[in-house]
């Protein structure tokens, strides 16, 4: 007679089989016209229509995607946030269908399973020097907001932020007040000041200088209230800039732990800083706050849970 995690692990088995099979088969679940329609009722209920006339099957395959009029389209959206791996990956669906039979209905920094630490062990061995906790968020912007609470507290409810020009840390409303899109901020209320610097520019050879000179100006002024210095390693919306290592307001290093001033910039005050998220590349990066849909290093660890099935854990 099997057991029970035998009888798992061939359910899971033709459960990846049958999605395979579905990602081969060309079925449209709606015809042109009635996908048309349903996309008009999700405009009225919207309140406006979708960005893009797209409404999905619920099929696809690496970057395609299957609409739900039958139509296969290439997928340039995809990529976005931590959807890098492409859709229908194996993989990821077999790790959430075993998170689905977890015996508890959530997890979060209430009540965890055991993979909750295992994932954290994996972050901080990953980490930089100097970062002995973590802090398990669903989202950039979640981990962003409980970074800048952090901070603040720690800082005495300082409420400035020095961030780059041109970067993008979230659309809640702390975030939005500091991203550099101003039509996020329509309609609302600024409530803490957000000193911007300009970013990297490959093509300035003075670009180095000038967010150095721009920084100091901040920190002579506004020095006393700020809390913290919010970097986006690679800025995403901006358009997948990167920058040298040495450019980040620096010498005051850019790094997950505190800003390591070794220049008189800000070497009288305590200003920490926060590797944001891009949203336009992985949040699964190990030296960033934010959660992560699956960790890339890996290894045979796996500890041994109430059922055999639940959250094998493959992290490193």
């Amino acid at each position: 007679m099997a057991s029970s995690s035998e009888k798992f692990e061939t359910g899971l088995r033709m459960i990846l089989e049958a999605v395979d099979e579905a990602a081969r088969e060309d079925h449209a679940p709606l015809s042109s016209g009635a996908m048309r329609a349903e996309l008009e009722r999700l405009a009225q209920m919207r309140g406006r229509p979708a960005f893009y006339p797209y409404l999905g099957s619920g099929i696809g395959r690496g970057a395609r995607a299957m609409l739900a009029d039958g139509r296969w389209v290439l997928d340039f959206a995809l990529g976005i946030g931590v959807h890098l791996f492409g859709h229908g990956d194996p993989d990821l669906i077999a790790t959430a269908i075993r998170a689905a039979t977890s015996d508890l209905v959530m997890q979060g920094n209430l009540i965890f399973n055991r993979e909750y630490g295992a994932l954290m062990e994996t972050l901080l061995r990953h980490a930089p020097a100097g970062m002995e906790n973590c802090w398990l968020s669903l989202s950039g912007a979640d981990a962003n907001e409980n970074a800048l609470k952090l901070v603040r507290y720690k800082r005495e409810g300082r409420p400035g932020v020095i961030a780059f020009r041109g970067c993008f840390h979230g659309r809640t409303s702390a975030m939005a007040e500091i991203t550099d899109r101003p039509d996020y901020r329509v309609g609302q209320p600024a409530t803490f000041p957000v000193h911007y610097v300009p970013f990297y520019d490959r093509n300035d050879p003075d670009s180095i200088a000038r967010s150095l000179a721009a920084l100091s100006d901040v920190v002579a002024r506004e020095g006393e209230r700020i809390a913290a210095f919010i970097v986006e390693l690679v800025q995403g919306e901006a358009g997948f800039v990167t920058a040298r290592s040495q450019s980040g307001p620096t010498r005051c290093r850019p790094s997950p732990a505190r800003v390591n001033c070794s220049r008189p910039i800000c070497s009288s005050l305590p200003i920490t800083s926060i590797s944001s998220p891009s949203a336009r590349s992985s949040r699964a990066a190990p030296f960033s706050i934010g959660g992560a849909s699956r960790p890339t290093p890996r290894s045979s660890r796996e500890p041994t849970l109430a059922r055999p099935w639940q959250w094998r854990w493959r992290g490193g």
